[in-house]
Parts: structure tokens; C-alpha cells; sequence
């Protein structure tokens, strides 16, 4: 098991978030969290990497205890993620952006791998960060944190504010990077994405899992789309 979160309870402040919260993320597998804006889908992103600890309840990565594991450390267990503010450097270059997170920690993923995946930073390459449009922005956060080679990366509504025509080139990228064999966990709105890029989803409400399925499942539950989803 890749990652095993296991009945978390989250708080900002007095504010109860995740009540009891459990996932699983296999290797090579690619979850996605599911509901509406508010439910707690950043929460128990953030929960995971530890920004948001959680108060109570256990996460393991590879078997490994990480819920006290403090956030600048996940890289170098192999854990990267995209919030989904994105988190560029504005004034730097695209090249120097990527240049930053070269050599954190050694693998597969270099400059030229990220180039083949997202061919358009290198075309971009000298442009500052905060000029680029939103889709480029988004394509250079995940390739940045593609260069700390990581096992399991996180990504935050990587299409939310996206054009269509940049998400489906952005879930085709995604998906060639599932043929890599890196696990994914990602929160989305847009369902047909989801539908489109995972091969489980969790469906959360108000801080709880209400459903756990194949992305099969859920397209032929109507109920849980309706009740939870609004589709």
C-alpha cells in the first residue's frame, strides 16, 4: 500500500474539518477525491503532507508513520504536491523555476524527461513565471514537482479555472504520466475528469467519506451524483 490514511480527524483552529476520515492509494494508482466546494477535499490533502496535521487518527506511506512528519520532509520521502494556488516564483524564469527543484532527490525525472511531457515549458522556457497563462502556470507546478521524483504526487484541482481545451491536453499529460507507474491522489470538481484520469474516487461531504468506488461505480451510481455531486 502506498498510502493508507486511517480515521483522521482535522482542525483549523476550533473548527472540526475531517471527522474520521479514511483513503487508500495503491501503487500505480490514481484516486481522486470527489464533492463539492467545502466538503474537505484541500483538508485531507493537506492533512497528508502535513500542513494541516491531523489531531487524531494515523497516516502511513509505504508502512511508514507520517502523521507527525513535518511538510519540508515529504519530498525527500517521496511525496510531492501541487496546491492549487500553483506556487510559482513570478520572477523567475520558467527555466529557473524548474532549475530550483533539480536534485532534491535523484531519479528518473530530469529537465529533458519534463520537457518531453510538457513540451511547451521548453518552448516558454525563458519567460517569467508570472506571464505565463494559467495552463502553463499549472503545467510548470507539476513538472516542478515531478523533478523531486516522487512516488506519490498530490495534486489540488489541477483543471479548476483551466479552458477545455488546456484540461483535456493537461488529462492527457496526466495520464502519460500513469503509464509511469506513480501513484496519484487528486481533488477535482470537474467529474469528467475524474471519470476521465482515475480508477477510484472518494466522495466527500462535510468532512466524511460518503462513497468509495471504481470511477465504473460511480458514473452508474445516479444517486451519489445527484446527492453529493450535483450532476
Amino acid at each position: 500500500m502506498m498510502l493508507d490514511v486511517r480515521d483522521i480527524h482535522t482542525y483549523y483552529g476550533l473548527s472540526h474539518i475531517l471527522f474520521g476520515l479514511s483513503l487508500q492509494v495503491s501503487k500505480g494508482e490514481v484516486v481522486c477525491l470527489l464533492g463539492r466546494n467545502g466538503v474537505g477535499k484541500t483538508t485531507t490533502l493537506k492533512s497528508i503532507i502535513g500542513i494541516t496535521p491531523p489531531k487524531t487518527g494515523q497516516i502511513k506511506f509505504k508502512g511508514q508513520n507520517i502523521s507527525k512528519t513535518p511538510t519540508k520532509r515529504m519530498v525527500k520521502l517521496g511525496i510531492s504536491f501541487v496546491p492549487d494556488n500553483r506556487r510559482i516564483f513570478a520572477d523567475l524564469s520558467v527555466r529557473e523555476n524548474l532549475e530550483i527543484a533539480t536534485g532534491v532527490k535523484s531519479g528518473a525525472w530530469d529537465l529533458d524527461k519534463v520537457h518531453q511531457l510538457f513540451p511547451v515549458l521548453k518552448r516558454v522556457e525563458n519567460r517569467r513565471g508570472g506571464n505565463l497563462s494559467g495552463g502553463e502556470q499549472q503545467m510548470l507546478s507539476i513538472a516542478r514537482a515531478l523533478l523531486g521524483n516522487p512516488e506519490l504526487l498530490i495534486l489540488d484541482e489541477p483543471t479548476e479555472g483551466l479552458a477545455p481545451l488546456i484540461v483535456r491536453e493537461l488529462e492527457e499529460q496526466i495520464l502519460e504520466l500513469c503509464s509511469t507507474g506513480i501513484s496519484i491522489l487528486l481533488a477535482e470538481q470537474n467529474l469528467k475528469s475524474a471519470l476521465k484520469l482515475a480508477n477510484r474516487c472518494y466522495v466527500l461531504e462535510r468532512g466524511q467519506v460518503r462513497f468509495e468506488g471504481t470511477v465504473q461505480e460511480l458514473a452508474e451510481n445516479e444517486e451519489v451524483r445527484s446527492k453529493y455531486l450535483l450532476v
